[in-house]
C-alpha cells in the first residue's frame, strides 16, 4: 500500500517469490531465488572498443619492456661483446654461445648462487616479517613506534640512496658535470625539474 517494493537478492520483487510451504521441493525454492532475472551484465568480459582505451598502455609495454625483452634474447644469439670490433659489428652465430654457456661451469654455479640468493633473501624476509609482526602484537607501544620506525627507514633506504646518488651526479663538480667538461655547473640548481 506504500508504493514501496522489497526486492529479493535476484531482483524480484518479494511478494512475488514462492512461500515455502506453496512449494513440496526446497530445492525448488533455492533455484528459483538463484537464477537471474533480467539480462546478465558479466557475461561480456571484453570489449574491442576498450582497446582505444588501452593503446597507450600497450604501446609503452611494447616499446619498454617486451621489444628490450625481445632484442635481448636476439642478442644471446649473436657474438656481441662489449669492447673490441664485435662491440660494432656483430653477427648472428645460432646456438653457439647456448652450447658455450651448457658447457661452462661457472654457469652453473652461479645458478646456485641466485637461487641461494633467491630463497634466502625470500625466506628471511618472510619469516623475520613473520616474527616481528606476531612479536610485536604484545609488544609495548614504545617498542612497536622503534621497531616500525627502523622498518620504514630500511624500506626507505633504496630510494633515498639512489636520491642521494642522483644529486651528488647532478650537483656542481658531479659525475655530470665532470663528464661534460663544466664542473662548476650545477644542474641541479639550474634545471630541477629536467634532473628529476
Amino acid at each position: 500500500g506504500d508504493g514501496i517494493t522489497s526486492l529479493g537478492s535476484n531482483g524480484v520483487p518479494v511478494n512475488q517469490l514462492p512461500m515455502a510451504e506453496e512449494v513440496e521441493d526446497g530445492r525448488q525454492v533455492r533455484d528459483q531465488l538463484s537464477s537471474p532475472v533480467g539480462r546478465r551484465s558479466d557475461t561480456v568480459r571484453f570489449q574491442w572498443g576498450s582497446l582505444i582505451l588501452l593503446a597507450p598502455a600497450i604501446v609503452l609495454l611494447l616499446a619498454l619492456f617486451i621489444g628490450p625483452v625481445a632484442y635481448s634474447f636476439y642478442l644471446g644469439f649473436t657474438n656481441l661483446s662489449l669492447t673490441g670490433p664485435t662491440s660494432t659489428n656483430y653477427q648472428f652465430t645460432g646456438l653457439a654461445n647456448v652450447s658455450r654457456l651448457v658447457h661452462d661451469p661457472t654457469f652453473y654455479l652461479s645458478l646456485r648462487v641466485t637461487a641461494y640468493f633467491v630463497l634466502g633473501s625470500v625466506l628471511g624476509v618472510v619469516v623475520v616479517g613473520m616474527i616481528l609482526a606476531v612479536a610485536l602484537q604484545s609488544a609495548s607501544r614504545s617498542v612497536r613506534l622503534c621497531v616500525g620506525s627502523i622498518a620504514v627507514i630500511t624500506w626507505m633506504m633504496p630510494a633515498l640512496s639512489a636520491g642521494l646518488a642522483w644529486y651528488a651526479a647532478t650537483a656542481a663538480g658531479g659525475v655530470l658535470s665532470g663528464i661534460l667538461g663544466l664542473p662548476n655547473e650545477d644542474f641541479l640548481a639550474a634545471s630541477p625539474v629536467l634532473v628529476i
